[in-house]
């Protein structure tokens, strides 16, 4: 991934920023610079998406067709879960489920 991205866990007041390398990827506590994605969701919300299966790096998000993933997408659509960056920076997006997610 080219952007950073950062998550911000509304209910407990945490930030992190994850900013990709060459060799790897760094992860700063709190917003550096201009993200351009940002998630802002409570623990239980990004516990929901860890949990969306993702396929093909992200390209195939499979997890929105579950139980779960309709809950996600209900709490996007009523801005209770976050994502700045959503339509503009899609790929980006995705992959940051793709990337936080532990589903087979």
């Amino acid at each position: 991934m080219k952007r950073p991205v950062a998550v911000i866990s509304t209910d407990t007041e945490t930030e992190a920023t994850l900013e990709f390398g060459q060799d790897g990827v760094i992860i700063y506590n709190g917003i550096i610079g201009d993200p351009s994605v940002a998630v802002h969701a409570t623990v239980d919300q990004i516990l929901d998406v860890s949990q969306l299966k993702m396929k093909a790096g992200g390209l195939l998000p499979v997890g929105f067709f579950t139980k779960r993933g309709g809950k996600v997408l209900g709490q996007i659509a009523t801005h209770k879960l976050v994502v700045k960056g959503l339509f503009s920076h899609t790929i980006a997006s995705l992959r940051t489920i793709a990337l936080v997610s532990v589903a087979d």
